[in-house]
């Protein structure tokens, strides 16, 4: 939810705040004069003003501190899921798609050959590629801008 109210236009941002918060008259006469000079800052304020209104404020907290984490440092985030494979070579597009990384095989290859994949920081590229584990060792699995993995044995 913070992501997408992120996405919209410049230009809609006061309407979002007229029409789907719950933002006070005085603060909508505030937010007119200011959204022309801070467009990005008044729209991550209109990110955590919607993600407060159906989640709570410890969620929006969360949300903002989750996105720039992951999209504006590029980090990888803290609480990423957890895949159990048992030691030994696996078809990184099974592993992709058997997990829910990608919703089919065909989805997996092409990102793997579009080069929006990578293993612990290294793209790859090859839709053929084996995935080693090896006991007691993890690796980061990025599929797309968003997807995380942690690979262990």
């Amino acid at each position: 939810m913070y992501g997408k109210a992120l996405s919209i236009p410049d230009n809609m941002i006061y309407s979002w705040f007229e029409l789907v918060t719950d933002v006070t008259i005085e603060k909508l006469a505030e937010l007119k004069t200011r959204i022309p000079n801070d467009p990005r800052n008044t729209k991550h304020e209109l990110a955590w003003d919607l993600t407060r209104m159906y989640h709570g404020g410890d969620a929006a907290d969360a949300a903002r501190a989750h996105f720039e984490q992951t999209v504006i440092k590029k980090e990888i985030p803290d609480d990423i899921p957890e895949i159990r494979l048992t030691v030994g070579s696996h078809g990184l597009i099974g592993v992709i798609r058997d997990h829910g990384l990608a919703p089919s095989g065909g989805e997996a290859r092409r990102l793997v050959q579009q080069g929006g994949v990578s293993i612990d920081g290294e793209t790859v590229v090859d839709p053929n590629h084996d995935l080693v584990v090896i006991a007691d060792a993890s690796i980061i699995l990025k599929v797309g801008k968003r997807r995380y993995a942690r690979i262990v044995s």
